[in-house]
Parts: structure tokens; C-alpha cells; sequence
């Protein structure tokens, strides 16, 4: 038994040398991107240069995905500097976050690249809202969370790009502003009806057949959705049969109608 079972330490370790070189290698090639390109992000550029840049980078995005899509992707076992990638978010990464160009906004005269690259990262957002189950997020408390911040490049979103993203999504629908400043977004990753769905069931399961709006923000799960969705997604219970007012003038607490 000892024997097996150091035979299967020994086994481990040698995998885990050959992921670390695997590693060392992407980490190497990252790298000789990174310099090549340096020179180039440095020195004044022309609008002209940036796109060329970018319509070859989305070439070789185009080549990488058809030929060589599993080899690209960033491991689970990568870390960025001490924090390990998990699964969750690794699946949602687009191969383009280990290029250091796509943290260039395209100028202004190329207004359908500029609208792909605000796109990308409206996707990426969605994706990313919808993963770590956030309704809200403060701008500069996620620019400095990867992906939006990836030490790998070095390179960070800057706030004004973020907000461009955001406007991006309020124009489509799928976000809103919460304050003049535009410091605060409200993600709508999935629509109110399924929201509610969701928190109907999450009630069930956990047995809360009673619910105020104090309590739900102050649940990790909720805790980022608006007190006015809230609010509009008791009332959709409520239409639907699905809870009644506890408090009919205030409209603050509801029950839930379970059906088993």
C-alpha cells in the first residue's frame, strides 16, 4: 500500500513538472508577443496602425480557433500572479485576452472595428456577469479584476474604455446606469422573468416562504440586484400567482405560494 501509494506522488509530481514546463513555454511565448509589440504600443501610432494590427490579430484569432483552439486556451492550472484561474471564469475567456493590443480602443475613423472591439468586451462582460452571478458592478473595483485587469500582458482597462463597454450594452439593452456619473452599471445577463424564476426556486429550496427586500440585499446571493428591481420582480411574482404581499402599502415583504 505505501509503495502505491508513493508511486502515484512520484506519478503526480512528474505531471505537474510537465504542466509547469508546458506553462513556462505559453508564459515564453506571451512574452515574445508582449516585446514585439512594446516598441509598437509605445511609440505614437497612427489610427491606420492600430487597425492594421488589430485585422491581423483577429486573422491569426480566426486561424488559432479552427487549428489549434485547445493549445491556445489559458490552462486551468495557470495562476495570474498568486490567484488560480477557476474553471468557471477560464471557460469564458475569449483567446484575444492574451493579446496586448485588444486594450487599444480603435479610433474613431474606424467606427465598425471600434464597434467589434466594444462588442468583444460587452460580450466578455455579460459572460463574466453572468458567471459570478454579480446584477451590479463599480466600475473601479472591476477594472482592476481579471480579466478586465490581466497581469499576464500588463495591461488594464482604463475607465473611460469600461464606460464605452457600458454604453455599449445600455445601448442594447442589456445594462443601465445607476448614477449620472456612470461609476455604478446594472447588468441584465438574463432577463427579470427569468430572475424571478430563479429566485422563486431559490426561495423553495431554501425554505424561505416569507421575504423582505432588506433581507434579499442582504443575502450574498442577491445582494447586487437594485432595491427597485426588487421591487419590480415582487410585483411579477405577485401578478403570477407566485406570492401575495405581506405588506400591501409599502409592497416591502411578500410570501411565497409554493406549489410542490
Amino acid at each position: 500500500m505505501f509503495k502505491e501509494k508513493k508511486k502515484k506522488l512520484e506519478n503526480d509530481e512528474e505531471k505537474e513538472k510537465q504542466e509547469d514546463a508546458k506553462l513556462n513555454g505559453v508564459s515564453k511565448n506571451l512574452k515574445e508577443i508582449e516585446e514585439d509589440l512594446q516598441s509598437f504600443i509605445e511609440e505614437e501610432i497612427s489610427d491606420k496602425e492600430v487597425e492594421q494590427e488589430l485585422a491581423r490579430l483577429e486573422q491569426l484569432i480566426q486561424k488559432e480557433k479552427l487549428e489549434k483552439e485547445k493549445e491556445y486556451k489559458i490552462k486551468s492550472t495557470y495562476t495570474v500572479k498568486t490567484k488560480r484561474i477557476s474553471d468557471d471564469i477560464r471557460e469564458i475567456l475569449p483567446l484575444w485576452i492574451e493579446k496586448p493590443i485588444y486594450w487599444i480602443t480603435p479610433g474613431n475613423k474606424f467606427e465598425k472595428r471600434k464597434e467589434q472591439w466594444t462588442k468583444e468586451w460587452a460580450q466578455l462582460l455579460i459572460a463574466y456577469t453572468d458567471t459570478k452571478h454579480i446584477f451590479v458592478v463599480i466600475v473601479r473595483d472591476i477594472i482592476n479584476e481579471f480579466p478586465f485587469k490581466n497581469p499576464l500582458v500588463k495591461k488594464q482597462l482604463k475607465r473611460e474604455q469600461f464606460v464605452e463597454i457600458g454604453d455599449q450594452l445600455v445601448g442594447e439593452r442589456r445594462a443601465d446606469w445607476l448614477d449620472k456619473k456612470k461609476t455604478r452599471l446594472f447588468v441584465t445577463w438574463q432577463t427579470r422573468d427569468e430572475t424571478s424564476e430563479d429566485l422563486y426556486l431559490w426561495a423553495q429550496e431554501e425554505g424561505r416562504q416569507f421575504l423582505s427586500i432588506f433581507e434579499l440585499m442582504e443575502d450574498e446571493y442577491w445582494n447586487t440586484l437594485p432595491e427597485e428591481e426588487i421591487r419590480k420582480i415582487f410585483s411579477l411574482l405577485v401578478r403570477e400567482d407566485k406570492a401575495i404581499y405581506v405588506d400591501s402599502r409599502q409592497k416591502n415583504s411578500i410570501r411565497f405560494e409554493f406549489r410542490y
